[in-house]
């Protein structure tokens, strides 16, 4: 009898449904009915012997009875804290309903009849409180009329979901467009305890009432997963809805990933919105917080990525399958395209980025829009990155501006025939504003310094200034309303190994304040001191040229133009210039002959001009958390100040009880405190080093006043005190910070260090960057190397004379726009820790290592030149990216270097792995735009060899320039150069 009512039971389920709510609107027509569903409103149009049944609406699935009656009254819409508190719950409480009538029922046989009564009797009792789950889990089709739906038996569990909300359409709802949800507010879910993070197949949560408010077309989230092979989809209305989102999940290998799409069409109004869980192969992932946007992100502020695997033109069919795929888009060939159909820029878009990787050669990508043949507004170089996993960003900016819908294509184009070119994923479209535009709001301003009190000015040099609209002659020779800078110097001392190579020289400098697009004038006037060069100036050149407008010498004096903060170096009457000074004879001689230009008569008296921008948020003595530190006292260790300012004045750190000066101690250093800063204006001089303990954050050592090291010996053996406590290398260097967070130096000036300069080592982690800005270091003994820099670190704008190596690179974020100067011995730019230290790199650091903007502006030999300017001089491959990828250098790319000393200088490249070195060895380095016009000291020739087993790899030479000539295959066959073991190079 069971088996017999369960035939029946699905019989009128095909043409009845067990739920009921009344129409709320109907008009009669000659045969049809048309009615509007009371929950989303939709028209239908059903024939008049459909009166008195029960059916279900096809969009939304709301249940209602076909009866004539009165509209319903209006519903009570929610408020936005009775939305809120009704998401706290994971299940919904049913509505009440009323009993319904029986239907009449078209039948052929009493039994029949007497079952429907049967049947629908025991509903209608069981309908009294609420609509039980076991009859929810049903549902009424009619698709021959348009209206309702049914579910496969498969999903019936899944459907045990309490009714629809109702909601007022005039009010706001809880969660909207352009705002990030958190995945764990969800207010239904198919499983009881169920979160997002931790999800299986076929299983789904709700989010009822979003308000997509005038459209929303694309979702952003994020995703972690195990293995490859899922699905999940989103839905609008109901879990039988709309498909807006069928996303494609690939492994993670458990990590957090952002990752976004863009819906299948624009969805607006209020609606519910279900994440439904599928094909995960009893494997557990999650999804995270998520956002529908507005807009497709094109120049979006939010700076959304397109994901270039969902690309929806192509020339060629590509391969996306596999954990390994990350998403990405795979096996491109040379000359394939592909891209997006009405591709939305916004209103401007001037830049590209595109994330790729490869364990190849890399290519090129252009960008074009319109057609796949049509305008190229961008190209991409995609390089090396070492494995297929290991994605770089790569970035360009477009030929001009691009607004509103175009299609966009990128043509890939090969570089060395390489397998598989490339992989690519998340494509950004953006506006980037020029640099330049920084402090406009000092356009127009000028501020000089006072003299220090009780500190000699220069007696080689004196500086004169005024801005050019304030001259009170257009003729600058005849201006008399000068201000006077203050004319620092420091000069090479006694007692240091490179005192018998370059004693006598000194070096004289200026700081001043300079706001953008502000045209001054500096004169530069000779003193003529005693035993040194004497007379009127009769020639001077200004270096890097770019930096000034005009330099010119008018009766013996010089006047230089320039317009903008920037650092100049000037070399007067040719000291430099038209000398091979220090050494005149070639390697190994040695004595007078050798170092004829070693005294202060002969010797090389140098200049620069410091024009450094304003710095924000100088403190004054008497505000608040400012303490004064008076000349001739010493500076507190610790207090509640907040900031420690140096008055006007020479500071010393070495004195003892009495306050007399006695030699350097370890002990005498200023350890800085976390969260504090330190300040020395410009018209303030400290003896002294400064230095972090343990781990740094928060601190800021800025101004443009000088931190000596005269008053330090160096550790050598110059000095007995020193042999006695054997005091560490690390505690000479001038100014130094270790595992940094935060931190900050700025425009101080570093004159005569014992050791080393300046510092910065930062985490690791790129959520607090250190900087070091404007800072600049002038030295003149052994071990007198200018800077290092590491971690999460910046170094921009700063001025380098080096005696020793210019700068330790290890794994900085940047450095750009730095000025180097060498005269005796070291390389420019050491790589040897570039690759190594035995760490993993955090998977949150740049993608590349960009030292781009440098001048070299004399870089001599005095050993010989067996060190370059760019040199590895031991190899380290101990480094490992976060997804185990080998450091091999692929991150390196050196851009815009020029080498502009007129005189034979030390060889550019001394890079050379042992002969028996295995892999790993230096790839997919990248050199761009390297000028080196001048011949190589007495000869010697650049060196970049790899090893039989381990050859450099995938190196870029992208217009190279060696001795005047162009680098290419030849070249680096000839023996121009001393190059072994290359492989799939590239030139261009």
């Amino acid at each position: 009898m069971s088996t017999i009512i369960d035939c029946i039971r699905t019989c009128l389920l095909q043409y009845n449904h067990l739920l009921f709510w009344k129409v709320s609107h109907w008009m009669k027509g000659q045969n049809n009915l048309t009615i509007l569903c009371p929950q989303c409103s939709k028209q239908y149009s059903i024939s008049e012997e459909l009166l008195g049944r029960r059916v279900s609406c096809k969009v939304c699935e709301f249940s209602f009875k076909l009866e004539q009656s009165k509209p319903p009254k209006k519903k009570k819409s929610r408020t936005p804290t009775q939305n809120r508190s009704r998401r706290t719950a994971t299940k919904r409480t049913p509505r009440n309903k009323s009993k319904s009538s029986l239907p009449l029922v078209m039948a052929s046989g009493f039994v029949i009849i007497a079952a429907m009564v049967f049947l629908l009797l025991s509903n209608s009792s069981q309908e009294k409180e609420s609509i039980s789950p076991e009859v929810t889990s049903e549902a009424f089709s009619n698709e021959q009329k348009g209206l309702g739906r049914e579910l496969p038996a498969d999903e019936a569990e899944a459907v045990k979901l309490p009714p629809q909300p109702s909601f007022d359409p005039e009010k706001s709802a809880f969660f909207k467009v352009d705002q990030w949800v958190p995945a764990d507010t969800y207010d239904s879910t198919s499983r009881e305890g169920v979160v997002v993070s931790r999800t299986k197949y076929d299983y789904w949560v709700s989010f009822s009432d979003f308000d997509f408010g005038e459209g929303a077309c694309f979702l952003e989230f994020q995703m972690n997963s195990f293995l490859a092979d899922a699905t999940f989809e989103v839905r609008v209305d109901s879990l039988k809805g709309q498909t807006v989102v069928k996303y494609d999940i690939h492994g993670t290998n458990k990590q957090w990933r952002r990752n976004s799409c863009e819906l299948s069409e624009t969805i607006k109004g209020v609606r519910d919105v279900y994440f439904i869980f599928k094909q995960i192969r009893g494997y557990e992932y999650g999804i995270g917080d998520f956002i529908f946007r507005s807009a497709v992100p094109g120049t979006k502020k939010f700076g959304c990525a397109y994901n270039t695997k969902d690309f929806n033109i192509s020339s060629f069919h590509f391969k996306n399958n596999g954990a390994e795929d990350i998403d990405s888009l795979k096996g491109i060939r040379d000359d394939a395209w592909t891209g997006y159909s009405r591709f939305d820029f916004g209103e401007r878009s001037n830049h590209i980025s595109i994330e790729s990787a490869t364990p190849y050669a890399g290519g090129r990508i252009e960008v074009m829009i319109d057609s796949h043949d049509g305008e190229v507004i961008g190209t991409i170089d995609v390089r090396h990155t070492g494995s297929n996993t290991l994605f770089f960003s790569f970035s360009t900016y477009l030929s001009r501006e691009v607004s509103g819908r175009h299609s966009i294509y990128l043509r890939f184009v090969d570089s060395l025939g390489s397998p598989d070119m490339f992989r690519t994923r998340n494509m950004v479209f953006s506006h980037k504003e020029p640099d330049n535009k920084k402090q406009m709001h000092r356009k127009g301003m000028l501020h000089v310094y006072d003299s220090v009190p009780g500190l000699a000015a220069s007696p080689y040099y004196r500086f004169s200034i005024q801005k050019v609209i304030d001259l009170n002659n257009p003729n600058p020779a005849r201006a008399t309303n000068w201000e006077n800078p203050f004319a620092w110097y420091t000069k090479c001392g006694k007692g240091d190994a490179y005192y018998g190579f370059i004693r006598g020289w000194s070096h004289t400098y200026c700081n001043f304040e300079l706001g953008p697009d502000t045209p001054v004038v500096i004169k530069i006037t000779r003193l003529n001191k005693s035993g040194a060069p004497s007379g009127p100036i009769s020639s001077a050149v200004a270096r890097p040229i770019r930096n000034i407008t005009s330099c010119k010498v008018i009766k013996g004096e010089v006047y230089v133009t320039m317009d903008r903060p920037a650092l100049i170096a000037l070399d007067i009457d040719g000291q430099l210039d038209s000398r091979d000074a220090p050494r005149s004879a070639p390697f190994p001689q040695w004595g007078p002959d050798a170092y004829r230009y070693c005294s202060e008569k002969d010797g090389a008296h140098s200049l620069t001009i410091f024009a450094n921008p304003f710095i924000d948020r100088k403190p004054e003595p008497g505000d608040p958390g400012v303490f004064a530190v008076e000349p001739g006292t010493l500076p507190p260790k610790k207090g509640s100040w907040k900031i420690l300012y140096f008055k006007p004045g020479v500071h010393k750190f070495s004195v003892d009880s009495e306050g007399k000066e006695r030699e350097w101690r370890s002990e005498d250093r200023l350890v800085v405190e976390n969260n504090k800063q330190y300040y020395i204006p410009g018209d303030a001089i400290v003896y002294g080093n400064i230095t972090g303990k343990g781990s740094s954050e928060s601190i800021r050592i800025f101004g443009h006043g000088t931190l000596c090291g005269t008053k330090i010996p160096h550790f050598y053996g110059w000095s007995e005190a020193l042999k006695k406590t054997k005091v560490p290398h690390s505690d000479l260097k001038m100014m130094q910070m270790g595992d940094a967070r935060n931190c900050v130096f700025e425009g101080i000036t570093i004159a005569d260090p014992a050791e080393h300069g300046f510092f910065m080592n930062g985490t690791g982690r790129n959520y607090k960057p250190n900087y070091i800005r404007w800072i600049k270091s002038i030295t003149w003994r052994c071990n007198n190397d200018g800077a290092g820099i590491g971690g999460n670190s910046y170094m921009e704008d700063c001025f380098i004379r080096h005696q020793d190596d210019g700068l330790y690179v290890t794994t900085p974020n940047a450095v750009r726009r730095v000025i180097f100067w060498s005269d005796v011995n070291g390389c420019t730019l050491r790589l040897s820790f570039a690759t190594g230290g035995n760490r993993r790199l955090w998977n949150d650091q740049p993608d590349h290592l960009l030292i781009e903007d440098i001048d070299i502006l004399y870089s001599r030999a005095l050993f010989g030149s067996h060190e370059g300017m760019i040199a590895c001089i031991d190899y380290n491959f101990t480094q490992r990216y976060h997804d185990g990828t080998p450091n091999t250098g692929q991150h390196l790319v050196f851009r815009n270097i020029r080498v502009s000393d007129p005189r034979p200088q030390r060889i550019l490249f001394a890079l050379a792995t042992p002969k028996d070195h295995e892999k790993p060895s230096l790839r997919g380095v990248v050199l761009q735009n390297l000028i080196s016009e001048a011949s190589n000291t007495w000869g010697s020739k650049s060196h970049l060899s790899g090893s039989e087993k381990a050859p450099f790899q995938y190196w870029v030479f992208d217009n190279v320039v060696l001795e005047g000539k162009k680098v290419d295959q030849a070249y680096l066959d000839s023996d121009a150069i001393n190059a072994m073991h290359f492989k799939d190079t590239i030139f261009r």
